[in-house]
């Protein structure tokens, strides 16, 4: 087999074993965020998750790379390149999220579950409400 030549049979057992890595490391990661997906909806549909109302803070997004930011003290970072059962879509991707908006995020450890974003306009004097544990909606 070495050194730099692969024979017909050699080659075969090469496109078999990239075959094989290719569905065992794809089923891998389908089960892997397909459990965590539903681990965080049964989460949200208990009520097993904190709440945070307020103004996007100390946003900061690195292009084609993460997003981190703060709701009454409460931190969030995501990105679009990591596989994650919550929201992850980048401002520069079209992501709604953005300095001084008015939100509200329902979240499990860093894992956003439910993202809200206020229409219109919200009065600036309007105070945050700090993270909560509440019942499902």
């Amino acid at each position: 087999m070495f050194p730099g030549k692969l024979g017909p049979k050699d080659g075969a057992k090469l496109a078999y074993f990239v075959l094989a890595f290719s569905v065992l490391w794809t089923t891998v990661a389908f089960l892997t965020s397909g459990r965590d997906y539903l681990a965080l909806q049964k989460a949200l549909k208990g009520g097993n998750v904190d709440i945070v109302e307020g103004r996007v803070e100390n946003f900061v997004s690195t292009p084609d790379k993460s997003e981190r930011f703060t709701v009454c003290g409460a931190a969030f970072s995501y990105s679009d390149y990591l596989v994650t059962a919550g929201f992850n879509n980048t401002s520069s991707h079209g992501g709604p999220i953005r300095e001084g908006i008015w939100v509200r995020i329902a979240y499990l450890g860093n894992s956003i579950a439910r993202l809200e974003v206020a229409k219109g306009s919200v009065d600036q004097n309007t105070t945050c409400h700090p993270p909560s544990r509440r019942t499902s909606r």
